[in-house]
């Protein structure tokens, strides 16, 4: 639904799978093209910007965020950092964009960002929770 988008025409299941393997199980589909990026910036009405005490910007890399090999991504202590510094928490969004850069990036992300308990990510998707119009709308853009 996203004019804007590089690809707008949806795939089939067919068509993802059929293409090009970059890194098992990951196809090319499920990977974002190269002309996509991100920023994140929480929007709100002239008058309740006023009225907040607290804001945030925090940038965490993989090296301060986890050992190398630990698996760890930078993504919660970032998020856990600009929520304790803006006094807001995962819930209280009206809507998440979320960087996915392959497919299965955003289903990690939420309980990366705390939505959810790790694993867990797939049920926000099934009960429509993330979905337009759904409990907290994630990557209503289409994401990467």
């Amino acid at each position: 639904m996203n004019a804007l988008a590089h690809y707008r025409a949806p795939q089939t299941v067919g068509e993802v799978m059929s293409s090009r393997m970059i890194v098992d199980p990951l196809r090319l589909a499920m990977c974002a093209p190269t002309t996509d990026g991100a920023a994140a910036l929480v929007l709100c009405s002239a008058d309740y910007g006023r009225r907040l005490t607290r804001k945030a910007v925090q940038m965490v890399t993989s090296h301060v965020a986890a050992s190398p090999g630990d698996g760890l991504s930078p993504v919660t202590p970032a998020a856990n950092a600009a929520y304790k510094a803006s006094g807001i928490g995962p819930h209280g969004f009206d809507l998440i964009e979320l960087h996915d850069a392959a497919a299965p990036a955003e289903l990690l992300q939420y309980a990366e960002i705390g939505l959810c308990e790790e694993g867990q990510g797939h049920h926000l998707i099934r009960t429509g929770k993330t979905s337009l119009g759904g409990e907290i709308p994630v990557n209503t853009s289409g994401g990467l």
